[in-house]
C-alpha cells in the first residue's frame, strides 16, 4: 500500500534540510564570486565540467545501486538488500579505479589543449584537476552509503548531513576573506576536505546503523547480482549522457568558444537552477523509494497512482519557487549579487524553464527504472536527449551567441515528453491520453490563471523598485489558491486537509514536542 501520509513527511524533513542547505549554498556562492572573481570562478567550473565527464560512470550507477535496494526492500528480502549492496561497492571501486586510470591519462590533453585557459593560471589549474578528480572519486565511493539511507527512507540522516555539509561549505568560503594564499587553490582544497569529512561520516553512520551494509566477501564477487547490476546500469548510460549534456557539456562547450569569463556567468545561472529544482528533486526523493518498493510487492496499481501524482506535484513545487523569481529576476539577482554580470537573467530564465519542462515525465523515468526494462527506453530516449551538444557547436561555430544551446535543449525537452509517455505506455501500461489529462493538462490549469494575475500586478506597480516585493508576494499567494482550486482532486484534497488538521492538532496538544524529543 502507498503511504502518502509517510512521503509528506519525509518530503517535510528533506524541504528543511533543503531550505537551509540552499540559504547557505547560495551566499556560499557570493563569497566565492567576490572572492575568486569571475575568471578564476569561470576556470574552477570548467575544470570541474571537463572532470566531471569521468562522472558520468556514478551517474549510471547510482540510480542502479538505488533501485536495486529499494526493489529487494518492497520484496521484504532483507538478504537480498545485503547482496546488492556488496556487489553495488564492488562496481563502485572498479569504478574509482577506471575514473583515476581516465583521469590522470587525460589531464595533460586537457589542462594544455582542450581548455581555453589563461597561461598564467596552467600550473594552478593542473593541481585544481587533480583536487577535482579526488573529488569524484569520494563521491562515487559514497553512493552505495546513501542509496541505504535513501532505500531505508532514513531522510532525517539525509537532511543534516546535508546541513553539515553546506555549513562547511559556508564558512569555507567565508574563509577567503582571511587568506592571502591563491584563493583559486584553497577554495578547491577546503571543498575537496569537506567531501572527504562527509564521506566518512555517512561511512560510519550507514556501517553503525544498517546491518545490511556489512561487507560479506561471499557477496561481493555474487556474479549473477554483479552481472545484472552491471547490465542495468550499462543501459543508463544514455541517461547519463543527456545529464552531461545538460551541464558539464555546456560548461565545456561555452567556455571553448566564449572563454572563462561567459562560463562563469552560466555557472551562477546553473548554480541558481539546481539549488531551486533540488527542492523539486527533493519531493521525488521521497517518493521514489516507496515507487519502486510497490513495484517489487507487484502494486502496479499503486506505482501508476505515484507516477501521475509525482509527475504534477513536481512541476507545482518547482513552479512555486522559481515563479517569484523569474518574474523578478533583476532586483532579487541585484540584492543577492550586487552587480548583475551580463547573461546572468537570460541563462537563468532558460535553465528554469527547462527544468520546468522536464518535471512532468519525474515520475514516468522512476517508473521505467522500477519495471527495470530500460534498455531500448534508455538507447532512444538518451540518445534523443545528447542532440544539443552537437547543435549548439554547430550553431556556436555559426556565431550565434551562448545562450542558444539553452534554446536548443528546451525545445529537445519538449519534444522528449511524449517520446518518453510513448515506452511508458509498452513497458508498464501507461495511460498516455491519462498521463496527459492528469498531470500535464491538471497542472496547467492549476497555475495558470495564477501565473497571469502575477504578471498583471507586477506590470500595474511600474518601474517603482521598492514596490517588487509585491511581485514576490503576489504569486506565493495565489499560486496555492489557483493549485487547491483547479490543480487537485477531490480525494487529494481531502488527504491534504486530513494532512493539515493532523498537524495543527500535534501542534495545539504539545505532542511535537515529544515526538522531536524521542
Amino acid at each position: 500500500m502507498i503511504d502518502k501520509n509517510k512521503i509528506a513527511k519525509n518530503t517535510a524533513v528533506l524541504y528543511l534540510g533543503m531550505v537551509v542547505a540552499t540559504l547557505l549554498s547560495l551566499i556560499t556562492v557570493r563569497f566565492v564570486l567576490e572572492n575568486l572573481g569571475i575568471e578564476d570562478y569561470g576556470i574552477y567550473l570548467a575544470l570541474a565540467g571537463v572532470v566531471g565527464f569521468l562522472n558520468i560512470l556514478n551517474s549510471i550507477m547510482s540510480s542502479g545501486t538505488q533501485r536495486f535496494l529499494s526493489f529487494e526492500h518492497g520484496k521484504g528480502e532483507d538478504d537480498g538488500v545485503n547482496v546488492h549492496f556488496n556487489a553495488a561497492m564492488t562496481l563502485h571501486v572498479v569504478t574509482v579505479l577506471l575514473i583515476i586510470l581516465s583521469g590522470l591519462t587525460l589531464k595533460d590533453y586537457v589542462v594544455h589543449q582542450l581548455m581555453n585557459l589563461p597561461a598564467a593560471r596552467l600550473e594552478t589549474a593542473t593541481f585544481i584537476y587533480d583536487l577535482v578528480l579526488i573529488k569524484i572519486v569520494i563521491s562515487v565511493l559514497g553512493v552505495p552509503y546513501a542509496a541505504v539511507l535513501n532505500a531505508r527512507e532514513d531522510f532525517r540522516s539525509v537532511a543534516l548531513i546535508s546541513i553539515l555539509q553546506s555549513t562547511m561549505m559556508f564558512f569555507g568560503a567565508w574563509s577567503l576573506y582571511i587568506v592571502s594564499y591563491d584563493k583559486l587553490i584553497y577554495h578547491t582544497v577546503i571543498t575537496t576536505l569537506v567531501m572527504i569529512a562527509v564521506f566518512l561520516l555517512k561511512l560510519i553512520y550507514v556501517r553503525s546503523n544498517y546491518p545490511e551494509s556489512a561487507l560479506v566477501p561471499r557477496h561481493l564477487f555474487n556474479h549473477r547480482v554483479v552481472r545484472s547490476q552491471v547490465s542495468f546500469s550499462a543501459w543508463n548510460l544514455f541517461g547519463a549522457l543527456a545529464s552531461i549534456v545538460q551541464n558539464q557539456g555546456m560548461v565545456l562547450l561555452i567556455n571553448i568558444f566564449f572563454g572563462p569569463a561567459v562560463n562563469g556567468v552560466f555557472g551562477i545561472a546553473q548554480q541558481v537552477s539546481r539549488s531551486l529544482i533540488s527542492f523539486s528533486s527533493t519531493l521525488m526523493r521521497a517518493i521514489r523509494p516507496q515507487l519502486i518498493q510497490a513495484e517489487g510487492r507487484n502494486d502496479r496499481r499503486g506505482m501508476l497512482n505515484l507516477v501521475h501524482w509525482s509527475g504534477r506535484v513536481s512541476f507545482y513545487v518547482l513552479l512555486f519557487l522559481v515563479a517569484p523569481l523569474l518574474l523578478n529576476m533583476e532586483p532579487i539577482f541585484r540584492l543577492w549579487l550586487g552587480n548583475i554580470p551580463e547573461g546572468l537573467t537570460l541563462f537563468t530564465a532558460l535553465v528554469i524553464v527547462g527544468g520546468l519542462i522536464n518535471q512532468f515525465s519525474v515520475g514516468i523515468m522512476s517508473g521505467v527504472q522500477a519495471v527495470g526494462k530500460i534498455a531500448t527506453y534508455q538507447a532512444v530516449v538518451g540518445l534523443f536527449l545528447i542532440i544539443p551538444l552537437p547543435l549548439g557547436y554547430i550553431a556556436f561555430s555559426l556565431d550565434y551567441p551562448a545562450s542558444t544551446v539553452l534554446i536548443i535543449a528546451i525545445i529537445i525537452a519538449l519534444l522528449a515528453n511524449p517520446l518518453r509517455v510513448w515506452f511508458a505506455h509498452r513497458i508498464f501500461a501507461l495511460d498516455p491520453k491519462g498521463w496527459y489529462r492528469e498531470t500535464v493538462l491538471m497542472a496547467l490549469i492549476g497555475v495558470a490563471p495564477s501565473l497571469a494575475a502575477s504578471w498583471v500586478i507586477l506590470h500595474l506597480l511600474g518601474d517603482y523598485s521598492y514596490l517588487y516585493l509585491f511581485g514576490i508576494i503576489a504569486p506565493i499567494i495565489l499560486i496555492p489558491m489557483n493549485i487547491y482550486v483547479a490543480g487537485l482532486t477531490q480525494s487529494e484534497k481531502v488527504a491534504l486537509g486530513a494532512m493539515l488538521r493532523r498537524a495543527l492538532a500535534i501542534y495545539r496538544t504539545g505532542d511535537w514536542k515529544s515526538r522531536r524529543s524521542s
